[in-house]
């Protein structure tokens, strides 16, 4: 290991034995979870994704090895689908779902503190959501303990395990190391909080040879500077119409910000900011040796809109049942004190 090699030195392997996971067994059993949702790694699907960095991430590996298709994007207030797809045949990325009858995927913590009341309704409205807290047990109570990183780290993972090691030097460079890390502040997160960062590594065996993100532990510190410095400069390359590179600010304050109605009612995304991303994109897509294929992203116009409504609210028990009374169609406890989650409109 390389004697400057300091995120190599927080996530040694001696100091991984020293973490006992709290939860689900020692391991995360990737073989149990792709029985439970065999989507995850079928062909030819139909996705609506966060608009963000670690939403595009997740775009661009399914596009690629699961030659999924974007058919649009859900921001929480907001979901642009192209027209004549129906909302229950996508599946849902960077955002958990609510509803049984939406398959899901997302990172954020869901549990409230005391589950035994909410128990059954939770388990059968997130039976397709693929999270990593609730696989582990993960409550609001334990809010420190939550899932660190973002959905794009638990894709990779499960995707390279089910290529039998095929996709084991996907980060094979450090500028691809770093880039991928990039996704929801995985390198800021680890730095800022070590020991549920180390549990986690262990739990989801980030370090095993088959895994791509055993190459965080190779990078120097100046593979994370010089790589860091790069990334920035590469997003904001692509900033338009004041929408941030790695970003497709769909509403801004809850008002339609990216989109404009067309004469047939539909919406398309505007030319500048479409131009923007796609650029992005196509960087992104460049970075890991990957193609940008515009017949995987057909997310562009034509698209139907439904608009919903967002509200906030604490994080007691008391606050995740009257929530529930509401119906929302999806949540996420986004702070200690913030129970973020959207319901549609009257």
């Amino acid at each position: 290991m390389n004697k400057n090699n300091l995120f190599g030195k927080i996530f040694k392997k001696k100091n991984l034995k020293k973490i006992n996971c709290c939860v689900g067994g020692e391991w995360f059993d990737y073989d149990a979870a792709i029985v439970k949702f065999p989507w995850i790694i079928q062909k030819n699907m139909l996705f609506v994704v966060s608009p963000d960095a670690d939403g595009f991430y997740c775009a661009m590996l399914l596009t690629h090895f699961n030659q999924w298709k974007c058919v649009g994007f859900y921001n929480d207030r907001v979901l642009l689908l192209k027209d004549g797809v129906d909302e229950d045949d996508v599946v849902y990325i960077d955002v958990e779902m609510f509803d049984a009858s939406k398959k899901s995927m997302g990172n954020h913590s869901l549990l409230p503190k005391t589950i035994k009341n909410f128990k059954e309704h939770i388990d059968e409205s997130f039976s397709q959501c693929f999270n990593p807290n609730l696989i582990k047990g993960v409550t609001h109570g334990n809010y420190s303990k939550k899932f660190p990183y973002g959905t794009a780290h638990i894709l990779l993972s499960v995707l390279s395990w089910n290529s039998n090691g095929e996709m084991s030097e996907f980060l094979n460079t450090p500028q691809k190391a770093v880039t991928f890390a990039y996704a929801d502040g995985m390198l800021k997160t680890g730095l800022k909080y070590p020991e549920n960062s180390l549990e986690w590594f262990k739990y989801l065996r980030f370090t095993d040879e088959w895994n791509p993100l055993r190459k965080l532990y190779e990078l120097s510190y100046m593979d994370l500077i010089e790589g860091s410095v790069q990334l920035h400069n590469t997003i904001h390359e692509y900033d338009t119409n004041k929408q941030r590179g790695d970003k497709l600010s769909v509403t801004s304050k809850g008002k339609i910000h990216a989109c404009y109605q067309k004469e047939n009612g539909l919406y398309a995304i505007k030319e500048d900011n479409k131009g923007g991303i796609i650029a992005y994109l196509k960087k992104i897509y460049g970075i890991f040796d990957l193609e940008y294929c515009e017949d995987q992203w057909d997310c562009w116009d034509n698209l139907s809109m439904i608009e919903y409504e967002k509200k906030e609210t604490g994080t007691s028990n008391k606050n995740f049942q009257e929530m529930f009374l509401e119906n929302p169609i999806s949540y996420a406890a986004t702070s200690t004190a913030t129970l973020s989650y959207t319901v549609r409109r009257n």
